[in-house]
């Protein structure tokens, strides 16, 4: 954190302060010389709306992935089906077409999935893949509903040695 100065040595948390503060939902600094940085950036949420405790959306990272993924997500489709139509898997339509199925939707899902793992988002490929719905919407013959579970690459915070 450019131009934050730590306090007096004496004056910074414990370990077991730090601990205290993450509970309570408030993300920790640490300290080295000349240098302020976040410690873990967690959000406020601890507790379904169920009333269960949750720990799903604690950590930071873990909303700002998925809000990327929402976008890049949208700004793909966007980019490649302009315009386009919507039919049901198997309609015989010309190549070339600005028609998008279910399955064409599918693939374009899957492949942009890969591109999120080879760039350090997600992982498990094929979980995703074997639960992932795409299929119209029974109300609305516009409409294309979707059904994704990604496997967000988690966050490497603790190394256990045993020597």
């Amino acid at each position: 954190m450019p131009g934050v100065l730590p306090g007096k040595s004496e004056d910074l948390d414990t370990r077991s302060e730090r601990e205290l503060l993450l509970k309570a939902g408030i993300s920790t600094p640490t300290y080295t010389p000349g240098v302020v940085r976040i410690e873990r950036a967690i959000t406020n949420y601890q507790i379904s709306d169920a009333g269960a405790e949750d720990t799903a959306y604690l950590d930071l990272v873990t909303l700002t992935t998925l809000a990327y993924l929402r976008w890049s997500e949208a700004q793909r489709i966007l980019l490649r089906f302009p315009r386009h139509k919507l039919a049901d898997d198997g309609t015989n339509v010309d190549p070339g077409q600005a028609v998008v199925t279910p399955g064409i939707m599918c693939g374009e899902l899957v492949a942009l999935y890969r591109e999120w793992e080879r760039a350090g988002l997600v992982e498990n490929a094929e979980f995703y893949i074997e639960r992932l719905i795409v299929e119209r919407a029974n109300g609305d013959p516009n409409r294309l509903n979707s059904l994704q579970t990604p496997d967000l690459i988690n966050n490497f915070r603790v190394f256990a040695a045993l020597i």
